[in-house]
């Protein structure tokens, strides 16, 4: 379930490098937070995702347009 409250202890704050579920996919790709929950609005079943940009090297920035990710398919970036 999703926090009451958050922090730096439960959320990746904005340009963070995760490993994010790419969607309709059953795949984790490395990526960027663009937007985290606290300051995404609520998606239509009033949940907050993060807004995750994924690495793409077709694009010129190198990366994807935002899309919406839940919170439990972003994971730390392993070291």
């Amino acid at each position: 379930s999703e926090p009451t409250a958050y922090s730096h202890y439960n959320e990746f704050k904005a340009g963070s490098s995760v490993l994010a579920l790419y969607p309709d996919t059953t795949c984790f790709y490395k990526a960027y937070v663009a937007t985290p929950p606290s300051q995404s609005n609520p998606n239509p079943s009033h949940r907050r995702d993060y807004m995750i940009e994924f690495e793409d090297e077709n694009e010129v920035t190198g990366r994807s347009e935002p899309m919406r990710v839940p919170q439990k398919y972003t994971l730390r970036l392993p070291m």
